[in-house]
């Protein structure tokens, strides 16, 4: 297994000892010797990452860890920020300020030594349990020896498309038939189950070269959970008139209008991905006209939402991948970055593959995330350590009850578990993202930086390296700009997201905020002040923030669903140690910045 997440945050508090050494001068010895008990601490944490889900008390020390840094990272911060503030004042009473420098540093050298103090009998703790300490040359802190590891992660990116299509030939072949050449069919549903393969197949249909020729124009709309119906219609617009953009300009009855009378022009084919509620569907349909042209391909995970839009609908199911089939898809995906020769499976390495994916219960999801997982590994023993943490926890079932739920997400929980340390990281951090939203790469690349994820490389370029081996893992979904190269916008699968989120809560990586509802949805909501990270997904949410005490947030985005999100201002002051803050979907109340922006200064 690859090393925590706990990792990462020694890492940067090494970091932050290291780059403000000349401002912490006069508590080098303090500074000099929690680094040394951090380098210590490094070097236990992979043994005790690997034996955290077998023992609470390795887990309980870990958290520990986690506490102790973030502590320490609070007070070297705010031992900072009080220079930089000190500064900014100029000279007057210098006196009395050099008296304040001369207390505070005192202070904050007394806090480093109980740092270090906690760390020894944590130290101490682990190796009372059997922790040991793995100097592997990876452990070293190094500015170079991280490169390497970022370099490392650089795999060479394949289309996924032609790897999904195993045991849904037929499927798309039926589905293509229905829609070009049965006139009295409006509308096709596929339905089923989280990770069955519902937009895999719609994928397929709508990229098919018979589609193609026979339709006009096309439009792939993803509904999900949260929308409205104007965004959902302009979206329709765009992808069939992408560059027309007065689209966005207008209101919601003009848009219906304009969508309404180009859906009688023309044979479109229109995909509305992932709807959830017949309800939904009812606040869609006021754009597509009675007269025929158009066509509709839906997925849901209810049936009954396709016959309530269209009763003579054709109801499609995917059916679950047979054991021959799941394997044969797994195989494919573990051998897309090499050929046969490169990897060799043994009889053995077969018979544990052919078991793991009776783990994943047929989902096409769950066996190409263990493909993915099994891709990086290159000897039977390393086969044997993921058959070993796969079958530890799970009681496997080849139908899709209960039992069989559990072990597919302790097939993609694995999936996480095996990330090298800064793509944990990386990979926690689209929990930021509401469900089934579309990330803008750029923007995804800019957030990693300023975390501190990239290491003496362009942002692009690391950005690139960091998500191909996301997509390769198939954690996320992403197709590439061929004629640049690069990609542009991705997504999780929905099954992945929960992993996600549920990996997110038990690092206590962030604070969600959603309003106006009666409780805020919040990812460890016992201790939201721990969470360095807050995330605003609707409603005026800002305001509440100068009314919370967060002072040790580090993270601040507003992910919007809508452009010019209405925001009164908040009181900014109340963040002093923000590092990441993202106001792109905001107007603010009176179309000015806040002026307690200005007192921020990372």
């Amino acid at each position: 297994m690859a090393e925590g997440f706990v990792s990462f945050g020694v890492q940067k508090l090494w970091d932050l000892l290291s780059q403000e050494s000349e401002r912490l001068q006069g508590i080098d010895e303090q500074v000099d010797r929690l680094k040394r008990q951090l380098r210590r601490l490094q070097s236990l944490l992979k043994d005790a990452d690997a034996k955290k889900h077998g023992s609470e008390r390795v887990r309980n020390f870990l958290e520990d860890v986690k506490d102790i840094v973030y502590d320490a990272d609070d007070i070297i911060e705010s031992f900072l920020l009080k220079i930089l503030r000190g500064k900014e004042k100029g000279v007057k009473k210098h006196v009395r300020k050099l008296a304040c420098f001369l207390i505070d540093r005192h202070k904050v050298a007394s806090d480093i030594e109980g740092i270090t103090k906690r760390i020894s009998e944590v130290i101490g703790g682990m190796q009372s349990l059997g922790i040991h300490q793995i100097i592997d040359g990876t452990h070293s802190l190094s500015l170079q020896d991280r490169q390497r590891e970022q370099r490392e992660i650089r795999h060479t990116f394949a289309n996924s498309r032609e790897s999904d299509l195993v045991g849904v030939e037929q499927s798309v072949k039926e589905l293509v038939g229905h829609l070009v050449e049965n006139d009295n069919i409006q509308v096709v549903s596929i339905s089923g189950m989280g990770g069955i393969g519902k937009t895999t197949l719609a994928r397929q249909v709508f990229h098919h070269d018979t589609v193609r020729r026979h339709f006009d124009g096309f439009a792939w709309v993803c509904v999900s959970q949260q929308f409205t119906q104007k965004r959902i219609w302009q979206r329709i617009w765009q992808e069939l008139r992408p560059h027309d953009a007065e689209i966005l300009l207008m209101d919601e009855y003009a848009v219906q209008g304009k969508l309404y009378k180009l859906l009688e022009t023309a044979r479109y084919l229109v995909v509305l991905d992932d709807v959830w509620k017949e309800e939904d569907w009812d606040r869609i349909k006021a754009v597509f006209p009675r007269k025929r042209g158009w066509k509709m391909l839906l997925t849901s995970r209810n049936e009954g939402v396709g016959l309530h839009a269209d009763p003579t609908c054709l109801p499609f199911r995917p059916r679950i991948l047979n054991p021959e089939e799941s394997w044969k898809l797994c195989e494919r995906i573990v051998f897309l970055r090499r050929d046969e020769t490169e990897l060799r499976l043994n009889e053995e390495m077969e018979a544990m593959g052919k078991e793991m994916v009776t783990y994943c219960g047929g989902l096409p999801l769950a066996v190409k995330v263990l493909g993915g997982l099994l891709s990086n590994k290159h000897t039977d023993r390393e086969w044997k350590r993921v058959y070993d943490n796969t079958g530890a926890q799970i009681v496997g079932k080849s139908c899709l009850d209960d039992n069989s739920l559990n072990s597919v997400y302790r097939v993609l929980s694995l999936s996480y578990e095996d990330l090298p340390t800064r793509l944990k990281h990386c990979f926690l951090y689209l929990a930021h993202f509401p469900e089934d939203y579309k990330i803008h790469t750029r923007t995804l690349f800019n957030y990693w930086a300023a975390e501190g994820i990239y290491d003496g490389s362009t942002i692009r370029d690391s950005g690139e390296d960091y998500l191909e081996e996301l997509v390769r893992r198939n954690l996320v979904i992403a197709d590439k700009n061929y004629l640049r190269s690069r990609f542009e916008f991705f997504q999780m699968h929905d099954m992945m997201r929960e992993v996600c989120l549920s990996k997110a809560k038990e690092e206590n990586f962030l604070q969600i905020i959603k309003v106006p509802t009666s409780t805020s949805t919040t990812i460890n909501a016992q201790s939201p002040s721990r969470s360095r990270r807050l995330t605003v997904h609707s409603g005026n949410a800002l305001h509440i923030l100068g009314h919370k005490n967060n002072k040790k947030v580090r993270s601040l985005l507003l992910v919007g669903l809508e452009k010019d999100w209405k925001q009164s201002a908040p009181g900014f002051q109340s963040l002093p140690l923000l590092r990441v803050l993202d106001l792109s979907w905001v107007k603010f109340e009176g179309g000015k910045l806040p002026s307690s922006i200005g007192g921020l200064i990372h």
